[in-house]
């Protein structure tokens, strides 16, 4: 991780209560370069209904979710993937 620091235009107020420069990121030096984040994420589902007749039915859903992390960073290492799935059943009143 490198350093950054605020630099602000000549003039500032720095006693202004607010400080609303302080979060104005033209005045932030070496941000660009602070990290170079590298994060892949990939969905995938595919679900439906069938009708069993007029007023019931079933429903199910799968779902793949995968997620590379290229530079890990602030939380470590995130890559990881994910499996979910749904079966249910419905009926209308």
């Amino acid at each position: 991780m490198q350093s950054f620091a605020l630099q602000f235009p000549e003039g500032t107020d720095l006693t202004d209560p607010v400080l609303i420069t302080l979060y104005d990121v033209t005045a932030m030096q070496g941000v660009e370069s602070y990290s170079e984040l590298d994060y892949q994420q990939v969905d995938v589902s595919v679900g439906g209904t069938y009708a069993l007749s007029e007023s019931s039915y079933l429903a199910a859903s799968a779902g793949y979710q995968a997620f590379d992390d290229d530079q890990p960073y602030v939380y470590g290492d995130q890559d990881g993937t994910v499996y979910r799935g749904y079966l249910g059943y419905g009926h209308k009143f």
